[in-house]
Formats: C-alpha cells, sequence, structure tokens
C-alpha cells in the first residue's frame, strides 16, 4: 500500500525525469527509489519504463497524469510548486 511520501517521491521522479536526480533532490539512495517506484507501478498497473525503447519520460509524464488524478485532491493542492 502506497503512502503520500511514495507518490511525493513519484511525482519528484517525474519532475527530474532520472532516478539519480529526483534521489539526490530528495536526499535518499537511488536503490530505495527505484523499490517506492515498482511499488508505484504494482499498486497501479503503470509501467514506468520500457526498457526496449527507453521511453522512460514519457511514461512517467504519462503515469504522473493518471496518477495524480487517481490521488486525494489534498494530495495535489499540496504538490502544486
Amino acid at each position: 500500500m502506497l503512502d503520500l511520501s511514495d507518490l511525493y517521491q513519484f511525482v519528484t521522479y517525474a519532475d527530474c525525469g532520472t532516478l539519480s536526480a529526483a534521489a539526490d533532490k530528495l536526499h535518499i539512495s537511488q536503490p530505495t527509489l527505484t523499490r517506492t517506484m515498482h511499488d508505484v507501478e504494482d499498486a497501479f498497473g503503470i509501467p514506468l519504463t520500457d526498457p526496449e525503447v527507453n521511453v522512460t519520460y514519457h511514461l512517467i509524464s504519462s503515469a504522473k497524469s493518471t496518477i495524480l488524478q487517481s490521488v486525494s485532491p489534498t494530495f495535489e493542492f499540496r504538490y502544486q510548486k
């Protein structure tokens, strides 16, 4: 089960575009963020990467929209920059 921290990590990853940049911004290790992204994929049934075509950014951007529409409006409000 995901919590708001997991969703925040996902949104940060989507905004940064790479796991490395997101992990740095979040002050967590890249393996920790990778595990969270696998949890997000499992929870929502949305792949975040496609290793065959390497279109990570497009997929996470699409997933971000889908996921933010699925979570509470409170999270969207809190996330706004």
